[in-house]
């Protein structure tokens, strides 16, 4: 219980750690294997989760069979506050990579947030900020060709890694399939393996085993028009303990 609450402390923003919420629940700690389903469609809401480690996706099912993958989870990110108010999660969520969590009661929560104005902005934020992803996703990357769509998921990843893992510098641990990532971009594998080799023949990347080097940055910003979008890589990218916080 100690090591889960301390494990939580560091990874909510300063303002959220030392408030009555967080010693009136419960916590646990889950170690969980590469490639295991966390929990399925359908299913009632019943824990959230943070995670402490690890690589985790939300797949939205579809009716006829198809499963893209909405969400990527990294180290920092709160997994289940989009289901706060469902019934049941539209959503089958698994692990990528081996990954820690740390859960707390969903109804707990709920009383908290009930209590606690601060917590309740935390939530209202994280959901805003799900949703702006999500219409990047479509409104934005949807729009692009496929090596543009790669390049854009790259540059945000990177910087989502970096600022959540502190050795992240130039390399982007990618622990995804070609299938992953063309489910999370709405691509076939054909079309994603075209799109490594096209930024690979243009020096502006050099793909290893489950990994990305970036040869040139600043010049794989300025090819994609990503300096003209800084706000934006902002808002989608900065962990959870450095967000902006409720006053």
């Amino acid at each position: 219980m100690d090591d889960a609450k301390l494990q939580l402390q560091a990874l909510l923003p300063t303002n959220l750690r030392h408030r009555p919420w967080i010693d009136s629940v419960s916590l646990r700690l889950h170690d969980l294997g590469a490639r295991e389903p966390i929990f399925r469609a359908g299913e009632p809401m019943q824990r959230l989760y943070f995670v402490a480690k690890g690589w985790i996706h939300e797949s939205t099912v579809l009716s006829y069979g198809i499963k893209p993958i909405s969400t990527l989870r990294i180290r920092g990110d709160a997994l289940g506050l989009t289901w706060l108010e469902r019934a049941n999660r539209m959503e089958d969520v698994g692990t990528i990579t081996p990954c820690e969590l740390i859960s707390v009661s969903a109804e707990a929560f709920r009383d908290c947030m009930r209590q606690d104005p601060v917590l309740q902005a935390f939530v209202h934020d994280e959901l805003v900020r799900d949703m702006m992803n999500l219409r990047m996703m479509s409104a934005v990357v949807g729009q692009m060709k496929a090596p543009d769509r790669l390049a854009y998921f790259l540059f945000i990843m990177l910087h989502r890694c970096r600022r959540t893992y502190p050795n992240t510098l130039r390399t982007l641990p990618l622990p995804l399939t070609q299938e992953e990532i063309g489910r999370t971009l709405g691509l076939t594998n054909v079309s994603v393996n075209r799109a490594f080799r096209a930024l690979e023949s243009e020096n502006l990347i050099q793909t290893g085993r489950q990994s990305v080097t970036f040869l040139d940055e600043q010049n794989f910003a300025c090819r994609f028009d990503m300096d003209k979008r800084e706000d934006l890589v902002e808002q989608l990218t900065v962990p959870l303990s450095k967000r902006s916080q409720a006053a």
